[in-house]
């Protein structure tokens, strides 16, 4: 990655894909920590306990198995049919009243950004100064970064939507991906839930819709940390 600025000479990259059903991002962050660690002994010793290899089972056992295991998988689908999706549509239908901010999923304003995707749409990044995102958080009571990046991606679609003539009077809102605490959702692996806080891009001030920015997300992290206990 010699063209690219910032890295160092010889340096490479790993593209490791994992789809999102197996781990989410901070447990993804977790397991690149490991990945690329420094220490040759590892900086997270595992325990493996001994290994028994079952013996290769015969062509019979191996059909005999395939029976039972039909027979077992068409009964437990049945349960699982019954147990989950009545619960799992009731959390959906919880999520979407409760967990969206005063239902701001639900009175979402129209924008040009509710239309189809089409093949054409781009993707760029822009990359901030985390010291200069620090200092802003640390001169606002309660404001996390992640507030301040949220309130500068409002800020953005303000003016965006602004020079299209088509800024709404109601508040934007996002959806934002937000890591559940493992206490509460067990073992490791996709610990993800979903947010969807106004953004206020109706508001021109900076310093307002930071401010109004870091209320909605709070209220937005409450009400979807009790549905993620009421669930549980």
């Amino acid at each position: 990655m010699d063209n690219v600025e910032g890295v160092s000479p010889g340096g490479v990259a790993l593209v490791l894909k994992v789809h999102h059903a197996l781990l989410d991002g901070a447990t993804g962050a977790h397991l690149l920590s490991i990945l690329h660690d420094l220490r040759p002994e590892g900086s997270h010793p595992v325990e493996v306990g001994q290994w028994v290899v079952d013996r290769v089972p015969t062509q019979f056992e191996l059909l005999g198995r395939a029976g039972v295991n039909g027979v077992r998988s068409l009964w437990e689908r049945g349960r699982v049919v019954a147990r989950y999706t009545l619960p799992v549509s009731r959390g959906l239908f919880k999520r979407a009243v409760k967990g969206c901010n005063g239902c701001a999923l639900m009175h979402a304003p129209k924008t040009r950004f509710n239309g189809k995707v089409s093949p054409h749409r781009v993707f760029e990044a822009v990359g901030f100064d985390l010291k200069t995102l620090n200092k802003i958080r640390d001169a606002f009571p309660e404001v996390t970064v992640n507030d301040v990046i949220v309130s500068v991606v409002s800020g953005a679609l303000r003016r965006y939507l602004i020079h299209k003539d088509e800024l709404p009077e109601q508040s934007l809102t996002a959806m934002l991906p937000v890591n559940i605490d493992p206490a509460l959702s067990g073992a490791q692996g996709n610990n993800l839930s979903l947010m969807v806080p106004k953004i206020h891009a109706e508001l021109a001030h900076p310093v307002d819709r930071l401010k109004a920015v870091q209320e909605a997300v709070a209220e937005a992290k409450h009400r979807n940390l009790f549905i993620t206990r009421e669930q549980d």
